[in-house]
């Protein structure tokens, strides 16, 4: 925000706060308190300086907000917008913030949580959000549009029955025209599916899953060998030199 400005911003009507669930992109973060002279909200204050950067951080006063969200004063309130929100993960996770909270705690919390079990990983927020590995990317047409919602959300619910059962892997869906280049770096913009999927690990190694029909048993045995050790990663190729005879036309 401008110079000056607050890290957090303070939010006035409940409408606001379900707007941001039914139409929101990313992560709801709400600091929940009495008032700008409660010890907590000083120390929420702190914690959303040091990440303001990274994510937009909210606080309300509103008794009405609370009693919506079921908490009481407080406490700082994590959801992910509707289009995120799955079966397998709790609807928001409530940290309570006293003034003897630390700053650092609260950080911590906020970093741990902001991610959603299979989330929207985008060229605008991959170094943030999804600097993590290993990661796990099923890279296809991912529109959240009216028309294309349902197809983007029918393979999101695939990848979120494996994902589920791997806590400690980082799950993302990605738009295979936002990361063309990286897919075509992995082998697979010649695969011929509508689907595709790879692993980034630690070292900065590729894995590219093998082409087939994708469905969830597909990417979790993926996942079971990449686990396991069993997979070769992509070693970049050099460009064909352009004379090559029988060199496939680009």
């Amino acid at each position: 925000g401008p110079l000056g400005s607050p890290p957090s911003k303070e939010i006035l009507t409940l409408k606001q706060v379900q707007e941001f669930l039914k139409d929101g992109d990313d992560v709801v973060i709400l600091g929940v308190f009495q008032g700008v002279g409660d010890p907590g909200y000083l120390q929420y204050q702190d914690a959303a300086n040091t990440l303001r950067e990274d994510y937009k951080f909210h606080h309300t006063f509103s008794t009405e907000i609370a009693k919506f969200l079921k908490v009481s004063l407080g406490k700082l309130v994590l959801m992910q917008p509707e289009k995120f929100q799955s079966k397998y993960e709790p609807r928001m996770h409530v940290m309570d913030v006293q003034g003897s909270t630390e700053a650092s705690a609260i950080k911590d919390y906020v970093v741990k949580h902001a991610l959603p079990l299979v989330g929207h990983r985008k060229t605008s927020n991959d170094a943030k959000r999804y600097s993590k590995r290993p990661l796990v990317v099923v890279y296809y047409s991912v529109d959240f549009s009216f028309d294309y919602r349902t197809a983007t959300q029918f393979w999101r619910n695939k990848v979120l029955e494996v994902a589920k059962d791997f806590p400690e892997y980082t799950f993302a869906i990605a738009d295979e025209e936002d990361y063309a280049t990286e897919v075509k770096d992995l082998g697979l913009s010649e695969s011929g599916g509508d689907v595709n999927a790879a692993i980034l690990d630690e070292s900065g190694k590729k894995f590219a899953m093998e082409p087939e029909e994708f469905d969830s048993d597909a990417l979790r045995e993926f996942v079971m060998a990449f686990k396991k050790g069993k997979l070769k990663p992509v070693i970049k190729s050099q460009p064909v030199p352009k004379n090559n005879k029988g060199a496939a036309a680009s």
